[in-house]
């Protein structure tokens, strides 16, 4: 078989909107523009029941019957582990080249079939793809890392694997011959070879002579008595928080640039500058620090100066809200030796007294409402600030490097070695606002209406993709927290975030974080928590991938925070586009699409993904290679016994919502008004009817194999269970809080689109269908037990209580009925399940907590499906079909529930199918 040309066509990069380099075979495509960021995967979409007794039902008979096993996350209806001798994931028995080891998160396929036709494979409507999550981790203990690199085809790059049928010699560690899966080729003389590097899936290689001595990452700032401003600050030390600490992992010095909005409010500056001081705390050692604060002006303080060890006095820089000139950014450069300090050392000195000025700073004298006319107009020159960040980012790498460039060090063998190369270390700009950028370049219009408004909008997006396409070549990541309810433009101020690999957190004035009290307001805790988690989770720095696939395959689409790298130099798979990873975090998920380019005239398409970067601990190059055989078929109906409904669910809503997404920021770009009333009507309406076409392109081609029928005016339209259980999911999608019809800011949609997209499978696939329990308190010396409970408003019975996890928040809802006792048995047990869900999430969830017929009781019902408005007998035969039998009533507590809810325009499950899906199915 001929070597493959694996250019012939280029992917859509769906984060950066960078223009390939022109390949020998094809001319670059046309790419798009993407968001993402990614929550830290909490590996179960269930809460950890250990301390409770779970009566969970059987599978649900809409589950889809795949044998697509790369799953390790539990089912919600389904346990983990059955009892047999065969391990079973997700309720599938493994292949047997699949072993439990290598059954990780890390790939899961959208189908462990292939259609061997092209025809079929582009008339099925489903998608060929893979959830990439490369440093995810497998379920057992993988074997101990290699050093030594493995073989690689000498024609397309490929590496030595498990498929690859090698021919061992005699001798130890030799390999006579090996066939390459890729391309076909055979190769020979293979030196040096670990039996176990291509026994199992996924192996890991090591070069520990690459790691980074520690000298060559930090310096101490030079204590100077040169000042520039003074500031005094006579108040109360910001207080400190009962947050756990979290610790990093890293050994590696973080870049830190705290980044604070002076217009937050009087209430909120204190836990802000509280939390950042406990925050650095947790950083590796050596870590430098920066802090700057914006209004109209930027400010820049002079940490390192011998000055700050006054407990009164702060000595800063301050910079004009405006673009950066190249006196400043020299300024920078000269400066920044006195800008910064090392944590722990100037955690508890400088810093601390450079908060307290911050604090004094918020707001000023006015005592007007932060979230007033006024004060949303405020100036915030949060462009500018950005600017000078990346510019301190810049010039303190700058340092470093000239410092270490002719470095002589004795090595571990006696002989004196020079520094060469300029190293990359991590870097995070750390910004806290909570208002709209109005001030300086990148500003956006505060009351849209006139003609110069639209200039100065479309100037604003160009700005802030700029921003974070400049900080992702520094390889700095910007992250933006988002406090309190004010309008923050985040369709704009995201640009920066997602184009940079960055997090973006919102955390409102409603709810509570996990471990606070219930009440209103922003807590310190919520911030706390997440600004430790978000400087502690970066796993690696300097990260890239490369797709080595069959050659009947293209790779077409790529949504997640990634690039092409133009400027690599000849990698060992060479011809392969490499990709650059913008963020390389334990949960970083990238959207794989394929394409079939002709016909498959082999049993099996290989698929193989080489990860390369650099350890948070220690900076060792690591390199990770993952093969994977998937088998072809011609019958559609092992096509469709081996799909994944949840992976291909997954998958065809992040393209919808990007799609949607990518139509919203358009749409920014031209209009002159905010988006509401009838122009977003008409913009939902555009997206439900992407959903609709495709959610009938499945149900129109399996639509034969009859299993579970919805009629309409005598028509009868069928759908087989897998098929139906994506369709139930894109149900969800049109109706849910990413492009349903909620009543919503569009900072809000664009935060939950924004999670969605960064978000790994598990993650993904409670946001598109959330799971909802009922919790049965404590009675009579038994534990409390949580019950599967119908996404449907008539679980909301006055004498129960519901647990809804949407993985952003989480809802705690009590019945009317509940006593007292019972209410606070049922709120004390799921506080504490909520606290062990959260304990790994980024960003952290909010809880909230409610008692039927209050206000707040309305985030509950807007979550679930309203069937009140569906017949008795409907609803229960949709019950029992999921396993939820027991939720069933008798008519006259149907009657008293059903008539607690208003009439609604939203679709049921039963009325999508018989006024959307049957009216445009083929009959």
């Amino acid at each position: 078989m001929p070597a493959p040309s694996p250019t012939t066509s280029t992917p859509k990069l769906d984060l950066q909107n960078v223009v390939p380099t022109p390949t020998k075979s094809a001319p670059p495509a046309s790419l798009q523009h993407a968001s993402h960021d990614t929550p830290i995967n909490d590996r179960t979409s269930l809460p950890d029941l250990s301390s409770l007794r779970t009566h969970l039902p059987d599978a649900s008979p809409i589950a889809p019957t795949n044998n697509n096993v790369q799953q390790d996350h539990p089912h919600p209806h389904t346990p983990a582990f059955s009892s047999s001798s065969s391990p079973v994931v997700n309720g599938h028995t493994p292949p047997s080249d699949v072993s439990l080891a290598d059954m990780s998160q890390s790939v899961f396929f959208s189908s462990m079939r292939v259609p061997n036709t092209k025809d079929t494979f582009h008339a099925c409507g489903l998608p060929l793809g893979v959830l990439y999550t490369p440093l995810a981790s497998p379920l057992e203990p993988r074997a101990t890392q290699h050093t030594a690199p493995p073989p690689q085809c000498i024609s397309c790059g490929a590496y030595i694997n498990r498929y690859s049928k090698p021919t061992p010699s005699r001798q130890q560690n030799w390999i006579v011959e090996w066939t390459c899966v890729i391309c076909g080729h055979t190769n020979s003389r293979s030196h040096n070879v670990d039996v176990s590097a291509y026994t199992k899936h996924t192996v890991d290689y090591v070069d520990p002579s690459s790691s980074i001595p520690a000298h060559r990452t930090h310096v101490l700032p030079t204590p100077t008595t040169h000042t520039h401003n003074m500031h005094s600050a006579t108040t109360t030390p910001p207080p400190s928080t009962s947050s756990t600490p979290i610790e990093s992992k890293s050994l590696l010095p973080l870049t830190t640039i705290f980044v604070i909005d002076n217009n937050i409010a009087r209430t909120e500056a204190p836990h802000v500058c509280a939390a950042i001081q406990q925050a650095t705390n947790t950083l590796p050692p050596n870590s430098p620090i920066f802090l700057l604060a914006y209004s109209k002006c930027v400010t820049v303080y002079e940490l390192g100066s011998v000055l700050n060890t006054n407990a009164n006095v702060a000595s800063s820089y301050v910079f004009p809200g405006a673009p950066l000139s190249q006196d400043s950014k020299a300024s920078l450069r000269e400066l920044v030796a006195r800008l910064y300090v090392p944590c722990p050392v100037g955690s508890d000195g400088a810093l601390a007294t450079a908060l307290q000025v911050v604090c004094v700073d918020s707001l000023g004298s006015v005592e007007e409402d932060p979230y007033s006319h006024q004060a949303r107009a405020r100036p915030r020159a949060t462009g500018a600030a950005v600017a000078v960040a990346l510019a301190l980012a810049e010039s303190y790498a700058t340092m470093i490097n000239e410092l270490n460039a002719n470095h002589v060090y004795e090595s571990d063998v006696g002989n004196k070695q020079k520094d060469e190369g300029r190293i990359h270390l991590p870097c995070r700009v750390v910004v806290f606002t909570n208002g709209s950028p109005s001030s300086g370049p990148g500003a956006v219009p505060v009351n849209r209406a006139s003609s110069e408004d639209h200039t100065l909008m479309e100037h604003a997006v160009e700005y802030y993709e700029l921003l974070g396409r400049n900080a992702a070549e520094m390889a700095v990541h910007i992250d933006l927290f988002c406090l309190g309810i004010s309008t923050l433009h985040l369709p704009v101020l995201n640009l920066m975030v997602k184009h940079s690999g960055g997090a973006l957190v919102m955390i409102k004035g409603y709810g509570y974080g996990v471990g606070s009290g219930y009440g209103s307001g922003t807590h310190d805790s919520s911030i706390v928590t997440n600004l430790q988690r978000g400087l502690c989770r970066h796993a690696g720095f300097a990260g890239s991938f490369n797709v080595l696939h069959s050659e009947h395959l293209s790779l077409s689409r790529i949504i997640g925070p990634v690039k092409e790298k133009r400027d690599q130099t000849p990698a060992p798979t060479d011809g392969w586009p490499a990709y650059h990873m913008s963020s390389v975090q334990p949960d970083t998920c990238f959207a794989l699409y394929f394409d079939l380019l002709d016909d498959v005239p082999v049993d099996y398409v290989y698929f193989q993904f080489v990860t390369r970067y650099r350890d948070a601990e220690s900076g060792a190059a690591i390199m990770r290679i993952t093969t994977r055989r998937i088998e072809t078929t011609g019958s559609s109906a092992k096509l469709l016994d081996h799909i994944d409904s949840d992976v291909c669910a997954v998958l065809a809503a992040k393209a919808l919502v990007l799609d949607a997404s990518k139509r919203t920021l358009a749409s920014i770009r031209v209009d002159t008004v905010s988006h509401h009333g009838g122009d977003r009507v008409s913009m939902m309406e555009k997206e439900w009817a992407e959903i609709d076409k495709t959610a009938l392109g499945m149900v129109n081609f399996f639509g034969k194999s009859e299993r579970v029928a919805w009629t309409v005016r005598g028509v009868q339209v069928s759908a087989p269970r897998p098929i139906e259980a994506i369709v139930t999911k894109l149900f969800h999608l049109r109706r849910g809080p990413l492009l349903g019809p909620r009543m919503q800011h569009p900072d809000d949609v664009e935060y939950a689109c924004s999670l969605f997209l960064h978000a790994n499978y598990s993650d993904a696939r409670r946001m598109l269908e959330p799971s909802l329990l009922r919790v049965i308190p404590p009675a009579n010396g038994q534990e409390g037990i949580l019950v599967q409970a119908p996404l449907s408003d008539m679980s909301m019975r006055s004498s129960w209580a519901l647990f809804l996890d949407t993985h952003t928040r989480i809802m705690v809802w009590t019945g009317a009925d509940l006593t007292a006792e019972d209410e606070k048995a049922v709120v004390d047990m799921c506080s504490a399940q909520a606290q062990e869900l959260a304990a790994s999430r980024f960003p952290q969830p909010h809880v909230m907590v409610f008692r039927e017929g209050s206000s707040m009781a309305r985030w509950m019902l807007a979550s679930l499906v309203p069937e009140h408005k569906d017949k008795q007998d409907t609803v229960e035969r949709t019950w029992t079909a999921q396993g939820m039998a027991d939720a069933r009533m008798d008519t006259h507590h149907w009657t008293a529930t059903s008539t607690k809810f208003h009439d609604t325009d939203d679709h049921t499950l039963a009325e999508y199918w018989t006024k959307i899906i049957a009216p445009k199915a083929k009959h």
